[in-house]
């Protein structure tokens, strides 16, 4: 079957907090950790890029990721998402969770109320992306939390919404500034598509058809 990529757009949560926790300990004083927490996803609603993912499918991938942190003691998360693509490169890149890109560790998982609630401690201290996260977080600025994942092929709506299918596989939750602008300029094409076939006066094309022209027209 066909992978595809799914990357929600960047979620900055209305609760977005941070705190400085106490560590450890060395010759200099103490050390602290910087640990941010917030809304990282939502069941039933579509997000900013009209995706919606069903309770079932999330509560059944929050509670593998919950195993994973029991497990390996956090989920490594990147600083930005992977680059997408249709190479095998770029689709094992995207698969894995490399830590050389890692900034933060999501620590805790929760699902209340359709809603997943996360925690993460940034990875400080190697002069890599985590510094530069928690100098940002430090300075002012709301960070947003972008999950990825794989799946089957989704369903499309009239209405534009796309419901991710529930063979859906999540990878982890990336620390991003931007919405995805890969996903972002593929559904502006494809409603831009279903508006014009709608404005025609016979409208016979099925799903599958527009997202073909779409792949012809823009190459991608």
């Amino acid at each position: 079957m066909t992978q595809t990529i799914y990357i929600s757009e960047a979620y900055v949560s209305d609760r977005f907090n941070f705190t400085e926790e106490l560590i450890g300990e060395d010759a200099r004083g103490p050390i602290k950790s910087l640990v941010i927490e917030g809304e990282y996803q939502r069941a039933e609603a579509p997000n900013r890029n009209k995706r919606i993912y069903s309770e079932t499918l999330l509560f059944r991938e929050t509670k593998k990721l919950q195993e994973f942190i029991r497990e390996r003691n956090g989920i490594p998360m990147g600083m930005d998402h992977p680059l997408p693509g249709d190479s095998e490169q770029a689709m094992t890149l995207i698969q894995r969770i490399g830590m050389n890109e890692s900034c933060a560790l999501c620590t805790n998982l929760e699902m209340s109320n359709k809603i997943v609630y996360g925690k993460a401690r940034i990875l400080e201290g190697d002069h890599g992306s985590g510094d530069k996260l928690a100098a940002m977080v430090r300075a002012g600025f709301k960070p947003g939390v972008s999950s990825r994942g794989i799946g089957g092929q989704a369903t499309y709506q009239k209405e534009g919404f796309v419901y991710v299918p529930e063979d859906y596989q999540m990878i982890t939750y990336d620390i991003v500034s931007q919405p995805s602008t890969y996903n972002a300029i593929l559904a502006q094409r494809f409603n831009e598509e279903l508006q014009y076939l709608e404005n025609l006066a016979k409208h016979t094309k099925t799903i599958w058809e527009v997202l073909t022209d779409i792949k012809a027209k823009y190459s991608c």
